[in-house]
């Protein structure tokens, strides 16, 4: 297939929405590095609210909306060393292998359900889809969103759930997880990292379907053009988006009433389904409104605040989970599970806000964030330079700068 005229300049927007979603997933994770449950948050109305709010706005969306942007990246990378007529499979190979490298650092020494791993694995998938049907992308989106979910539950899971839980409980206890982290040493709480890792992965099937699902639309959308149109002139779809920002934004709110908003197939395939579709809609239902605020004189304002943010993300993300490791585990103060809720919620805000002061505070002289000046100095071949104030027109839409 040809590629569609290149796009030379970064589209803001898509930096600015790559920024929204680093918020609510440092928003989402900070809980997992308190380790304190759902159930923290039904001791009062307030931080019912705090949780469904974030279930009904955040969970699910904002990763889902990174996993668009991630696929759409993809696409605009191969569009750009197509058109420069540079050989991609070797440079894009590279890049994944680099973020394999910065996801076995992230688990090993912060966080047991970081995503940086799984995007290297999707991303190689895409560079042997890239160059297939259209059509065949979308079918399967269709297929992952369908069938992904009660394959895994049922025929991978089902066997051994119960019996990898029991084994698990034995070994780690509640008391024990809580010395480890609060005060354990580096090789103890790294090995009950990566076991907790492998159940995540394991068990959230909603999770990676819906990741995978957005994915692939994300480097369809690219690779049909509809996605530069969306971000450059969402007015032209204000009929589709009307009609998908109606069922979209009724089950946000009525999630916030308490609805809900995550089911596996063991719910009910009833459930499964329309929850399935709730968070399909709401996601694209958010990337629309986005779209059209970015329009606006106020979007114009959001633009200059969050889009240094979004190039940076890599650095945001894995900055967020080091901060978060300090507060909550044993290389700081060690707080894990002392912390009650919404103070988690106040910690993420907090983090976001100071990492994003120094994106500001670093893009006046640079050009891209640290890590992603690693990140571009491993993958491609001769190094490029140091980073500098000059602009970049090659750095257009990093696809993965982060993720969970």
């Amino acid at each position: 297939m040809a590629p569609p005229p290149s796009h030379s300049h970064r589209i803001a927007a898509i930096d600015a929405l790559r920024g929204i979603a680093i918020f609510g997933i440092l928003f989402s994770i900070v809980d997992g590095f308190n380790g304190v449950g759902v159930d923290a948050y039904l001791d009062s109305p307030l931080n019912l609210f705090w949780w469904r709010f974030h279930e009904a706005f955040i969970s699910q969306r904002c990763i889902a909306i990174f996993s668009f942007l991630f696929g759409l990246g993809l696409f605009l990378q191969w569009q750009r060393a197509s058109h420069a007529g540079r050989p991609f499979a070797a440079q894009h190979l590279r890049r994944m292998a680099c973020l394999v490298g910065f996801g076995l650092i992230n688990t090993t020494l912060f966080f047991s359900a970081e995503i940086l791993l799984v995007y290297a694995v999707f991303g190689v998938l895409l560079l042997v889809l890239h160059r297939v049907d259209l059509r065949v992308h979308l079918g399967l989106a269709a297929i992952v969103f369908l069938l992904w979910g009660p394959f895994q539950d049922k025929v991978i899971m089902a066997p051994i759930m119960h019996p990898e839980m029991a084994a698990f409980e034995q070994a780690y206890p509640e008391e024990r997880i809580t010395a480890i982290f609060r005060s354990g040493g580096l090789a103890e709480s790294a090995r009950l990292r990566w076991i907790e890792y492998g159940h995540i992965f394991y068990f959230n099937s909603a999770w990676m379907r819906t990741s995978l699902c957005m994915v692939l639309l994300g480097y369809a959308a690219g690779r049909s053009g509809l996605a530069m149109r969306l971000f450059s002139q969402p007015g032209q779809f204000r009929l589709a988006g009307t009609a998908i920002a109606i069922p979209g934004g009724l089950f946000m709110l009525a999630g916030l009433a308490g609805f809900p908003t995550y089911a596996d197939i063991w719910a009910g395939t009833g459930l499964y389904l329309i929850v399935s579709l709730g968070v399909l809609l709401s996601t694209f239902t958010l990337i629309w409104l986005f779209a059209l605020l970015c329009t606006t004189s106020a979007g114009e304002r959001v633009l200059k605040i969050l889009a240094p943010i979004g190039r940076q993300s890599l650095t945001t993300y894995m900055g967020g989970a080091a901060v978060f490791a300090f507060i909550f585990h044993h290389y700081g103060f060690g707080l894990f599970r002392t912390v009650e809720p919404p103070t988690p919620f106040h910690i993420a805000i907090g983090t976001y806000v100071a990492l994003g002061v120094f994106a500001h505070l670093w893009q006046r002289r640079f050009s891209q964030g640290p890590l992603e000046w690693v990140w571009r100095t491993l993958t491609y071949r001769p190094a490029p330079p140091k980073p500098s104030a000059r602009s970049n027109p090659d750095d257009h839409v990093t696809p993965a700068d982060a993720p969970r």
